[in-house]
């Protein structure tokens, strides 16, 4: 895949991920926020567990995430909200819940046909995001998702097994210009090492619930800060 930011003068980095059965490895994004955090590292969604890890190779730790506890869902969006509060003087409004239009516009990316589909809120209508979505059966892509927040309910359907995103571009919410893209420049059916797709051996584990519940301490020792992904508010994320 190619990932590009909103910096012009930043060219788009390429980016491997790798899937072998119900597994999926995507490898940190050059130039961006989690370089900085992780340096070398990956993400890797285990269907059959139901986990989610960040994997951070440099420091040889884990984060993981349980996807079929509603509850970690619940607290993390939580926890975000308390974080953003903490960093504005005033309340924020409510979040604006996100709605999807399948425009049943057809492209072709890396070979596949896709359609788009647009994220837009629902009530000031502005978009969010656009994905161009493949029907193809994708195990490794059936990710139980449950407590998933109300802004992000069409992933649900995004994540079934059934389809597959060889595009996403996201927008800049308050000027409305592409703000990142992440698109499928090649799909290349080959024999992978299974190790690749494992947590290596003597990595420290530690539950994205134990993070949470440590928030009144600021910061759970021996993790990196700006683990991406992580919302406002929660140890190491600023």
């Amino acid at each position: 895949m190619t990932a590009k930011g909103s910096d012009p003068d930043k060219p788009a980095q390429p980016v491997n991920m790798l899937v072998k059965g119900d597994k999926l490895r995507l490898d940190v994004i050059p130039g961006t926020e989690a370089t900085a955090a992780l340096g070398k590292g990956f993400l890797l969604v285990r269907v059959a567990d139901k986990k989610l890890d960040v994997v951070d190779e440099t420091r040889k730790q884990v984060v993981e995430v349980d996807l079929s506890n509603s509850e970690t869902m619940k607290r993390i969006q939580k926890a975000g909200s308390l974080g953003a509060h903490e960093h504005n003087a005033k309340q924020e409004p409510p979040p604006n819940p996100s709605k999807v239009t399948k425009t049943g516009n057809k492209e072709t990316v890396a070979g596949y046909s896709c359609e788009d589909w647009e994220i837009t809120g629902a009530k000031d209508n502005e978009k969010k995001a656009s994905l161009c979505v493949a029907n193809l059966p994708s195990t490794f892509f059936h990710i139980p998702l449950r407590g998933v927040p109300v802004d992000y309910g069409f992933a649900m359907e995004l994540v079934d097994g059934q389809h597959f995103p060889l595009r996403l571009v996201s927008y800049d919410e308050r000027t409305g210009t592409e703000s990142a893209r992440l698109e499928v420049t090649k799909i290349d059916a080959h024999p992978v090492d299974a190790a690749k797709l494992e947590i290596p051996a003597g990595y420290q584990t530690v539950d994205m619930m134990q993070m949470i519940q440590a928030l009144s301490a600021g910061h759970v020792p021996g993790m990196p800060s700006g683990i991406p992904g992580m919302p406002p508010g929660l140890p190491g994320h600023p």
